[in-house]
This record gives structure tokens, C-alpha cells and sequence, in this order.
């Protein structure tokens, strides 16, 4: 009995427009369908609720400079631009900050196994309560300053940050554990050397979930007391009923968004090339003897 094999460069002509098919087109459909869906709305609402695709590309790219309702509630007369900076820096510090202390703290409370009990219980409570609560907390308690403005935003990336670091330092692997242990590493010494290393590959997805809901805080900050943001002008556009200016912000708060998203990828990439080198990859104990871990 004759057998025969294919090899892939004599696949069937089917098989390759299938790949080309789910490849290339399928991932299209969904904004395509969007975008009808968009354009239907539109025309059955007239353009009042919901804009045409071209009047809203045009809204976005008129507003950034100047806009009429922007200028009229005493947001400035340079348009959205100087509320994009506003927002992207108060988010970008607060959430520096935020996720920072988060990891800081976790690493060093995890060495002690009564003072990891003591941190996770402390934010234990959050995973009930939404943190967004602490933003009418922080109205009562401090006004709305500039300063509470961080530090509730820095509140709500710190307690969700440290919930995943915690865990991302439990989940290292014990072979990187028992090798430092034989070299004579102490607990501190593995805490910083062995477990925060390994867990920063790991937070690189999980940070770019808490940076969008921190970014939907910093939103909501700005549009219930800050002066400038993209939050403050999306108030501006409720009471003038402007349903474009509105999604103008949201564009930007997605752009904002997204744009972090890529250069956290890109970071990680970067500086922390060892999280993509896969579990072949070993810690050699002439290192870790190089390190001097006796004592530590």
C-alpha cells in the first residue's frame, strides 16, 4: 500500500484562503459592523444623539485647538488640548506613584509571613468595598484640592496594584527558591533578589488593567471638582447637551489609554526581557555565590 504525505507548501488551495480568510479579513468585521451600526444610529437619530462617523472625526480634530463650549464654561480658549495634558498627568503621576508603593510594600512585607497576613488583610476589605468610594470620602474630608485629587487616584492604583503583586510574589517558581536557599540566601535577600524579579513579567498585564480603571477614576475625579481634564470638559458637553464633545473625550481618554498600554508592552520588552524567555531559563548558583548571599 502506497502512503502519502503533503507537505505544507502543497496544501490544498482551500486551506490557504481559510487562513487568509481568519487572518486578514475576519479580524476587520467587528469594526465594520461598528461603524454600519454607527452610521445606522446616526441616520435613524438624525445626528443628534448619536453623530455621523465624519462629523465626529471632524469634532475631534476641530476641538483640540478650540471650542466654543469649552471656552464659553471658562475651560480656556486652546480647546481640549491643555485638558489631554491635564489628565495624562494626573494620571501618569498618580498611578506611578500608586502602583509603586503598591509593589514596594508588598515586596517588603512579604519576607514576614505576619506582616504579609497583616497587609493582605488590609486589603481585604477593598475587594468588597469599590475603592471608588474614596473619592466622595476624600470631598468631605479634605476638599477638592489639588493634592487629594493624587492621592485618591494614587489610593485606588495602590490597593488594586498590591492584590496581584502579592500574589505574582507567591506564584514564583520554588525552583528559584530552593536554588537561592542552597546559596544560602536569607529571606530579605530572596524577597528582593529572587521574588520581585520574577514577579515584574508577570504584573505587566495585570498593570495594564489596573491603569484603565485608574484612568476611569482620574476621569471621574476631574469631572466631579477638578478645574481642567478631559473629565471637566465632558461636563462642560452634558449641560450643553453635546453628545460629540462627549465621545471627543471619551477618543481621547481611549487614546490615552491605549497609547500606555503599548509603551508598558514595550517596557517590558525592554528592561524586563528575562519574563519572555520562558521556564527553560535558570538562575546559575556561581550568580548567586557571586552575590555574596551568606547573612543576608
Amino acid at each position: 500500500m502506497k502512503m502519502f504525505f503533503v507537505s505544507g507548501n502543497d496544501r490544498p488551495r482551500g486551506g490557504r484562503t481559510q487562513t487568509l480568510l481568519a487572518n486578514r479579513i475576519l479580524p476587520l468585521l467587528p469594526p465594520l459592523i461598528i461603524a454600519v451600526a454607527w452610521e445606522a444610529a446616526a441616520f435613524l437619530g438624525g445626528g443628534q444623539f448619536v453623530p455621523h462617523i465624519s462629523a465626529l472625526v471632524l469634532a475631534i480634530l476641530g476641538s483640540f485647538q478650540r471650542n466654543p463650549i469649552i471656552e464659553a464654561e471658562g475651560g480656556g480658549t486652546l480647546g481640549y488640548a491643555p485638558h489631554i495634558w491635564a489628565t495624562m498627568k494626573l494620571f501618569l503621576t498618580s498611578f506611578v506613584f500608586g502602583a509603586g508603593a503598591a509593589f514596594f510594600a508588598s515586596v517588603l512585607c512579604f519576607p514576614w509571613l505576619l506582616l504579609r497576613r497583616t497587609f493582605h488583610a488590609a486589603l481585604g476589605p477593598w475587594h468588597v468595598v469599590p475603592p471608588l468610594i474614596v473619592i466622595p470620602l476624600s470631598f468631605t474630608f479634605f476638599g477638592p484640592s489639588t493634592l487629594m485629587f493624587y492621592l485618591t487616584i494614587a489610593f485606588y492604583a495602590f490597593v488594586a496594584t498590591a492584590i496581584y503583586v502579592l500574589a505574582a510574589l507567591r506564584d514564583v517558581s520554588p525552583k528559584y527558591i530552593n536554588m537561592a536557599r542552597v546559596a544560602g540566601a536569607g529571606r530579605v535577600w530572596i524577597a528582593w533578589k529572587v521574588r520581585a524579579p520574577s514577579a515584574l513579567p508577570v504584573l505587566i498585564g495585570p498593570l495594564k488593567v489596573v491603569a484603565s480603571f485608574t484612568l476611569g477614576v482620574t476621569i471621574v475625579v476631574e469631572f466631579l471638582a477638578a478645574p481642567e481634564g478631559i473629565g471637566r470638559v465632558m461636563k462642560f458637553a452634558m449641560s450643553f447637551n453635546s453628545a460629540t464633545l462627549i465621545l471627543t473625550g471619551i477618543f481621547w481618554s481611549a487614546l490615552i489609554g491605549l497609547l500606555f498600554g503599548v509603551c508598558l508592552d514595550q517596557f517590558g520588552k525592554r528592561f524586563l526581557a528575562w519574563g519572555f524567555k520562558g521556564e527553560n531559563e535558570t538562575i546559575p548558583i556561581a550568580v548567586l555565590h557571586r552575590e555574596g548571599l551568606a547573612n543576608r
